[in-house]
């Protein structure tokens, strides 16, 4: 039985840090905005960094890459 996260579920947690707490960089929108299209799953374009950084690699996994 697996722990992990589903990639469906948004990355909410609470972060610490200044980088962290930034908006996603123009970088991370693309690349989130391609891997939601291409996966069929919700874009939230409210994401830190963190968060995009996050949400990426669980889309990335999600999709064999």
């Amino acid at each position: 039985m697996s722990t992990k996260t589903p990639p469906s579920v948004m990355y909410t947690a609470a972060t610490h840090g200044q980088a962290s707490e930034a908006p996603m960089t123009d970088v991370q929108r693309q690349k989130l905005r391609e891997l939601a299209l291409e996966a069929d799953e919700p874009m939230d374009g409210e994401l830190t960094q963190l968060q995009a950084q996050k949400r990426i690699a669980a889309l990335e996994e999600m999709l064999g890459r």
